[in-house]
């Protein structure tokens, strides 16, 4: 596993450390009874990682060529992607609202009765 780790590249490694973390906020909401806030945080979390895990896979054996241009690329990224990436649970992006809780479906036969 340690080896699986050591050839992906860092912003992988911490864009997966990101959404692992995610579960934290996650916790604390749902030991506060935020249900949207935990659910938010919940599955932008797991989103992340699965989103990560397939980038992970695809670069998990590709070669390093320019290694200072690579480690400067990570540093832009790391200040650029990271924090989009964890803006997601944000209160206008959560993702539990995607499926229908604020966009009227539940209320869609109401009318008809």
């Amino acid at each position: 596993m340690a080896r699986f780790l050591y050839r992906l590249p860092i912003l992988v490694l911490l864009t997966g450390a990101a959404g692992f973390l995610m579960a934290v906020p996650a916790l604390v909401a749902a030991r506060q009874r935020d249900w949207q806030s935990a659910q938010d945080f919940f599955q932008s979390g797991i989103l992340t990682l699965i989103i990560i895990s397939m980038i992970a896979i695809a670069t998990k054996d590709r070669p390093v060529r320019h290694r200072i241009q690579s480690q400067l690329l990570s540093l832009l990224g790391a200040f650029t992607i990271l924090p989009m990436v964890l803006a997601v649970p944000g209160p206008d992006l959560g993702l539990g609202r995607l499926y229908g809780d604020d966009l009227g479906f539940h209320d869609h036969g109401r009318g008809l009765l």
